[in-house]
């Protein structure tokens, strides 16, 4: 029984206002509903395993994290690489397991399930999504802009926008002294965006030359021309 309290706190956590729990509850539940959404047609066993994959190694990132304050936890995210492997659907369902299991697991997981779900997996998908959308509205295909503008800057985005939800929600539930809350986010902001963008660029690069089928958002022919390949 104590094993599943996990689900709604990790065991040595710190009190969580009522109300910030069941909000986040509710508003990742109301997100995990559009995973939900009936589909065309029935996902392959290649995506399932690709999933899984990806799930692991997302777990596995998170367990490598730097703690300070007793609620403030340092890992990468991984988050933009899962979406533009998977598309966002796949993605929040990826995000949203990690953040359950990292219930049950000593490492990365913020404050509690719903709450680093929200924080670490479904805002850096929107942000991905959203750059993603602009990219291909705005720029020209450009394998460069691929790999900088959806890999490196919006990682770097997404750090942003994750670790200042987390700065305000420490803030505002009394977690930390705000003083304490700004140097700490704050100054370990800069170093948490080089940080993710070299991953996930590194990674997307690495993926879109060795392996572009892993990447549900990379249009070979696309950016690279569809006579690739034929002239060999």
């Amino acid at each position: 029984m104590d094993a599943w309290l996990g689900l709604l706190l990790p065991a040595g956590g710190p009190p969580l206002p009522p109300g910030l729990l069941l909000g986040g509850w509710v508003i990742a539940l109301g997100v995990l509903a559009l995973v939900l959404v009936p589909q065309t047609g029935k996902p392959p066993l290649s995506r399932w395993l690709l999933a899984f994959g990806a799930g692991l190694a997302l777990w596995a990132l998170h367990q490598i994290h730097l703690e300070l304050l007793g609620v403030l936890k340092l890992f990468f995210l991984g988050s933009v690489v899962v979406t533009h492997m998977l598309g966002w659907r796949w993605a929040l369902g990826v995000t949203a397991s990690v953040a359950v299991i990292g219930a049950f697991s000593p490492g990365g997981l913020w404050l509690a399930p719903p709450l680093d779900f929200l924080a670490s997996g479904a805002l850096p998908v929107l942000v991905t999504v959203s750059m993603l959308a602009l990219t291909l509205r705005f720029l020209p295909a450009h394998f460069f802009i691929y790999i900088f503008v959806n890999g490196f800057l919006t990682a770097a985005l997404a750090v942003v926008a994750s670790q200042l939800v987390k700065a305000a929600v420490t803030g505002w539930a009394g977690l930390a002294r705000w003083p304490n809350v700004i140097d700490t986010y704050l100054a370990s902001l800069p170093l948490m965006m080089f940080g993710e963008a070299f991953f996930t660029g590194g990674t997307l690069a690495i993926l879109a030359v060795y392996r572009p089928a892993w990447l549900a958002s990379y249009d070979e022919e696309r950016i690279l021309g569809p006579r690739r390949g034929r002239d060999a």
